[in-house]
């Protein structure tokens, strides 16, 4: 139904004289990374695994039938957004360290990426401003593992956190029990959108320690009654 909404308002953007149409899509496109295997790429194989990932690559396929030089199409495709008023995995992640101070992720060396908010719309505002069409993949500047980032949190909340390693027969039950949950926690997935730097010619405008510091002093606000 999604994808039948978006190609929708494609198609009458196109008939209405639209010039450029930006689709946000996801890198669920792309299914379950494989540890070891090459990083995440703009034209990397796309193998979506939930209906939410199929639904995204199903609407870029049919968008890019309906792309010509008077209907430019931009995919833009994100991991998981954060930033101040955005909520999901990591506003749940914010609480759980506010109000536990003992958490089971010491020792996670994973890699993940994340997406602030302002790294997200000012690469918007420059595809736009180019009017540059393609598939386009947007990250901060660099990855961050499990085990960090609870510990960047953690200090901006002024918390003091005891952090305990799961044994590794846990995690692996884990992830046959829960594995959506144990994969966000202690899996990775790597990105290399060096391409999309060098098109745009852009870079990002906040580190992700300075995106998280954003969201903690909005969600300090939120506590006190300040916003």
């Amino acid at each position: 139904m999604r994808r039948e909404q978006c190609i929708n308002i494609a198609k009458k953007a196109r008939l209405s004289g639209i010039k450029h149409f930006l689709f946000m899509s996801t890198i669920k496109v792309y299914g379950r990374f494989v540890p070891g295997s090459e990083p995440w790429k703009e034209d990397s194989p796309c193998f979506p695994d939930d209906p939410y990932g199929k639904s995204k690559y199903e609407a870029e396929v049919e968008l890019k039938k309906l792309a010509s030089p008077e209907f430019k199409v931009s995919i833009i495709r994100t991991p998981v957004v954060y930033g101040p008023e955005v909520k999901a995995n990591i506003l749940r992640l914010i609480r759980l360290i506010d109000n536990f101070p003992v958490l089971p992720f010491g020792g996670v060396n994973n890699n993940r990426h994340f997406t602030y908010i302002e790294n997200l719309t000012g690469i918007l505002d420059r595809i736009i401003e180019t009017g540059i069409s393609g598939t386009f993949l947007i990250t901060d500047d660099k990855g961050i593992s499990t085990t960090r980032l609870v510990k960047y949190l953690s200090v901006y909340l002024n918390k003091k956190i005891l952090f305990v390693k799961l044994p590794g027969f846990f995690v692996r039950a884990g992830y046959i029990l829960l594995p959506e949950y144990f994969e966000r926690l202690f899996g990775s997935f790597f990105i290399d959108n060096s391409k999309t730097r060098e098109i745009l010619n852009f870079s990002p405008l906040f580190s992700t320690e300075e995106g998280l510091e954003k969201m903690i002093s909005f969600y300090q606000d939120l506590k006190t009654g300040n916003k």
